[in-house]
Formats: C-alpha cells, structure tokens, sequence
C-alpha cells in the first residue's frame, strides 16, 4: 500500500516494471518534463514533490461522499490560522455557503475519507494560484493577472494536450484567479509548474521578472493548504475602511476570451 501523498518517504505502488516506471518519471521531472507513468508512480515529500495520482484526476463535486474541512472568517476581519473550521461533506457545500453567506470561507486543498480525517484522498483537484502582489490590499492590477492566467490556459492545453471540458477559471474575488485542472493522466504537480514558468518565460508579452513572476508583480503559485471556496463570497477593507464584497465564481472557459476585467468585476461585485 502506498503512503499518504504528504509522508516524508518514497514508496512505489505494486506494478509490472515499477523499477522502469519511477526511472522513467525520475528523468522526466528532472529534465523539466512532466512526470506521468501509468498509475500511482512514487511519493516524495513536498515542497521537492507533489504527485496527483489516477484517483485525484476528478472534480471536487465528483466526491460527494468525502469531507474538507472549511474555514471561515467574519467580513472585514484579516485572516489568521486559529480561523473556525468544520469538517463537512462536499456534497454539503453549496447548503453550507448559503448558511453562511456572511463570512470568507475557505476549504482545504486536501479532501478526506472520513470525518475524523485519518484516512485521505489528497489534494483534489490541480489548482494553480495567480495573483497580483499590486498594493495586494486594496488594488491589485487584475488585467496583469488575467493576461497570465489565460498565457497559463494556453500552455496548459499544449502541455497535458486537454481541451476545455479539463480546465475551469475561478475569479478569486480580490486579487487574481484559480485554475482547476482535471489531467487525463497522474502528474507531479511542481514539475508542471515548471513547465508552465518556462513556457511563460518564453513569451515576451508576459514580461518574466524572475521564478514565478510575471507581468512586474503577478505570481503563479501551485499549492496551498486552503482554497478560497467557489460559490462563496470575498471580502475585505477598501483604505477608507468600507467592506469591499465579490463572489467567487467558475467561469465558462468559452467566453474566458471575450471577457474583460471591468465585466469580470461588474459580475462579482455585491452591492448592498
């Protein structure tokens, strides 16, 4: 039995040629490549690597039956680790965020088998991080993160050759976007995001600054312990103190490229 994908040790899963297998993977990600062999390959621990296996390559809504844990927080208050938490069921989301329309909520990147959470899944799905670090507080540039996060869709469909159906855009709400992909074959997720830095590096428009900068002050960054849950509601202090609210939604990839920033930001923002 494979360990946890988080455990500090490797482990290889029980496969015709699994010595051949991890070999092949092992120079896949050090060339920069993508390291995608059959089934489960190995384990390592993060940062060095994150392996999303054949049973992580699914939707969240395609697990209906396990748990995250949700945190939340009041409107207006900064946000800080001791935040309440609860563990529900995903099918339970969308009920959870109505009852409390009133707070941030977040969800872990991680889902879970029972609701003790001793038994789990995994990160699920791939999601990638952009964000523009822009007077973060209060006005981030969001054209520069729109113009990253639709280089990084571009890459992404020549890199993992999916088409749209596999990828979803999230409007975080405040300072960028999430991009959720659903790969048709096991990846190691810090090896893709080197790929993707690279390719990006490439294209002059993007302006590279250096690592996982773009644009002067956008970043891409892939993991993170909590998600900003879609569905839900972002919100902040403007400088003048007022509680700023947007939503957080999917978008449809379709119009991704037709849209621009003032109507993305027209469509989220709540007026009360």
């Amino acid at each position: 039995m494979c360990m946890p994908w988080w455990k500090p040790s490797a482990c290889v899963c029980r496969r015709k040629n699994w010595r051949e297998k991890v070999h092949l993977a092992l120079e896949a990600v050090a060339a920069g490549g993508v390291g995608v062999v059959g089934e489960i390959i190995m384990i390592s621990p993060i940062p060095t690597s994150i392996y999303l296996f054949e049973k992580q390559l699914v939707w969240l809504e395609e697990k209906p039956d396990y748990f995250v844990k949700i945190m939340r927080q009041p409107f207006g208050e900064p946000f800080v680790e001791s935040l309440p938490t609860e563990i529900i069921r995903v099918r339970d989301i969308p009920n959870y965020i109505q009852v409390h329309g009133n707070e941030n909520l977040w969800r872990s990147w991680k889902i879970f088998t029972d609701q003790s959470r001793k038994e789990e899944l995994g990160p699920v799905p791939i999601i990638f991080d952009i964000d523009d670090e822009t007077d973060k507080q209060q006005n981030p540039n969001l054209d520069k993160a729109f113009g990253l996060t639709k280089a990084l869709i571009d890459s992404l469909s020549r890199i993992l050759q999916i088409n749209n159906e596999n990828i979803r855009v999230i409007f975080s709400g405040h300072k960028g976007f999430h991009i959720e992909v659903k790969p048709r074959a096991p990846v190691e997720l810090l090896a893709l995001r080197g790929r993707l830095i690279q390719d990006c590096s490439q294209k002059e428009e993007l302006f590279p600054v250096s690592g996982n900068q773009f644009l002067d002050t956008t970043t891409l960054d892939p993991f993170h312990n909590e998600i900003r849950l879609t569905g839900s509601i972002n919100s902040w202090r403007s400088s003048s103190g007022e509680i700023v609210q947007r939503k957080v939604f999917q978008f449809n990839l379709d119009e991704i490229f037709r849209i621009n920033v003032d109507e993305i930001v027209a469509k989220a923002t709540i007026i009360r």
